[in-house]
């Protein structure tokens, strides 16, 4: 899939625009007529309390989750939810295939080794010839700081080296834009800077990003905004030095102060979830 051209540098024309989403999953409203726009080449640190809507907010842009009102834009591809079922579907689809995820747990595939994890969604989605296929993966390989381990199974990888393979696997597709969804929260803690480091090199290479992280110093470094949501809204959004140091609204205010120190907001309600548990 040929990437469309950027606008030119200066002009503010999204890749990603939101407008208006709606998500209940039962009777608990998730995301409450949420509205976000992402230019090409800029990070966005989506941050707040568990429970905020902030992973489902990615996954409806990601497209693996369909919004009940709202539209969602990826450059000209569009999903609006007011229209039939068919149609919807359809966008979702569109969706997926525009952007790369990379979520709290690898879901690497056991029985391939890293390259081939790489490899398969562009063999069978792209149907790309082998050659081509191996060049790409051992370069992304070698981009996350994995060369030699081109060959290893991911049983016999850590944790870090798993997500690492996990982001390369998604730049593969050459996603319009990647969506990462708190990658280091499953990490032990002596792992979480080589994946962070990773994120932190791609984004200075230009690469466009929304990333829900609950590591508040991470955040401050990585991203060009930071929005920060409650309640399934966004209630705030600013750079980074504005937010942490002089927040706008009152309920960013008493986030900040819960936090402390601002470095992160770990709990256990925040670790991985099974499937089918109450969305974040």
């Amino acid at each position: 899939m040929p990437a469309p051209t950027d606008p030119a540098p200066g002009t503010r024309q999204p890749v990603v625009c939101v407008e208006g989403l709606r998500k209940s999953f039962g009777d608990l409203l998730v995301l409450d007529s949420v509205d976000l726009d992402v230019a090409p080449h800029e990070s966005i640190a989506i941050i707040g309390p568990s429970g905020s809507g902030k992973s489902t907010l990615l996954r409806c842009i990601g497209g693996l989750e369909q919004p009940d009102a709202g539209k969602i834009t990826i450059d000209e591809f569009g999903l609006d939810a007011s229209l039939p079922a068919r149609e919807v579907r359809a966008a979702v689809r569109s969706l997926r295939g525009r952007c790369g995820m990379v979520f709290q747990s690898f879901n690497l595939f056991p029985h391939k080794t890293a390259i081939e994890n790489i490899m398969e969604a562009p063999r069978v989605v792209l149907g790309d010839e082998r050659d081509a296929l191996v060049a790409r993966a051992e370069a992304l390989l070698d981009r996350v700081g994995l060369a030699d381990k081109r060959d290893e199974y991911p049983s016999r990888l850590s944790g870090g080296q798993q997500q690492r393979v996990a982001i390369a696997r998604s730049l593969a597709m050459n996603p319009r834009v990647m969506l990462f969804d708190e990658p280091t929260s499953a990490l032990d803690p002596e792992l979480i800077g080589e994946v962070q480091s990773v994120i932190r090199d791609l984004v200075s290479d230009g690469l466009t990003a929304l990333i829900v992280t609950h590591e508040m110093r991470f955040a401050a470094e990585l991203a060009r905004e930071v929005v920060f949501m409650d309640a399934g809204r966004v209630v705030e959004r600013a750079s980074p030095e504005t937010f942490f140091s002089d927040p706008e609204t009152d309920r960013a205010q008493r986030f900040l102060r819960r936090i402390g120190d601002g470095s992160s907001l770990r709990s256990p309600a925040d670790a991985p979830r099974p499937a089918g548990g109450t969305p974040r």
